[in-house]
């Protein structure tokens, strides 16, 4: 889950949103699998960092105290859910997976 709070400005004329406050699962508690894929958003710097499939993260950030236009603004919350919904699928698979895996066993050789 991420969180991501805003506050509206309007800054020479042009409205604007300022990242105030951004809560999001540290790259610890996400899935191998999803942080080593492809688009994949991860917390970095203070802000939230997009890495894409050729492991580039300078493109789609978003950090506190910086304003975005509404557009940019949108068009990054549009990737951040592709990549959410990306780590839903892959929360569920790895349920799926793993719903058997759990008690113990001996091996004797």
């Amino acid at each position: 889950m991420i969180k991501i709070e805003t506050k509206k400005v309007v800054k020479r004329g042009e409205q604007r949103r300022g990242i105030t406050k951004i809560d999001l699962l540290k790259k610890d508690e996400l899935p191998t699998l999803y942080t080593q894929g492809e688009s994949v958003y991860l917390g970095l710097y203070g802000g939230i960092v997009f890495r894409d499939e050729y492991g580039d993260v300078s493109r789609h950030a978003l950090e506190k105290g910086i304003l975005y236009d509404e557009e940019t603004f949108q068009n990054r919350i549009k990737t951040i859910k592709l990549c959410g919904t990306r780590l839903q699928t892959i929360n569920k698979a790895l349920a799926k997976a793993n719903r058997d895996w759990h008690g113990t066993e001996t091996f004797v050789i």
